[in-house]
């Protein structure tokens, strides 16, 4: 009789294991707002939104990208096994961060159309993951890369010697 109800003991906690395991591994589907920031690969690189093309976005991402800014909110629905979505859905509560040269977002200087469902998709933090990102609202957005424009130290000194009251008053000729 012990042997029996040993016997059963384990099928019993073997039973829970494997319908545990099967639960994390089950499909799901979620929506999910997160942030997008697009963030410069070097320091002499500004990359922004392109107004123009996400003027007509409702709430505030087009007003981000009206005032120059890199990130704007989206929608994604998600899919993936029930573990990989809670990794995902923790990594989506801070803003998620593109870096032009990496995946599919190029990074030379210019205007670039990103699709947004790729872009992040190829994103490092969930490359790993077993999730796929179905649809992103909005579906592409449009950067631009361009070289900071800070002036190089041969056009500073020039700029002096041609008027050594700009080197005393920061840079405006004093009024």
């Amino acid at each position: 009789m012990l042997a029996f109800l040993r016997t059963a003991g384990l099928i019993g906690l073997f039973t829970v294991l494997i319908w545990l395991w099967a639960e994390g591994e089950s499909l799901a589907t979620q929506s999910v707002s997160p942030r997008v920031e697009f963030v410069s690969p070097r320091s002499d690189l500004v990359v922004r939104l392109d107004a123009e093309s996400l003027a007509a976005l409702p709430g505030d991402s087009g007003a981000a990208a009206l005032r120059g800014g890199s990130a704007l909110g989206t929608r994604l629905r998600l899919q993936g096994t029930r573990a990989s979505m809670d990794k995902a859905l923790r990594l989506l509560t801070l803003p998620l961060k593109l870096t032009p040269g990496v995946g599919t977002i190029p990074a030379t200087p210019g205007v670039h159309l990103i699709d947004l469902r790729e872009a992040i998709a190829e994103h490092p933090d969930f490359r790993h993951l077993a999730i796929t990102v179905l649809e992103a609202d909005p579906p592409a957005v449009r950067i631009v890369i361009e070289p900071m424009n800070t002036p190089s130290m041969s056009s500073v000194m020039e700029s002096i010697q041609r008027d050594p009251a700009t080197a005393r008053s920061g840079g405006a000729a004093p009024k």
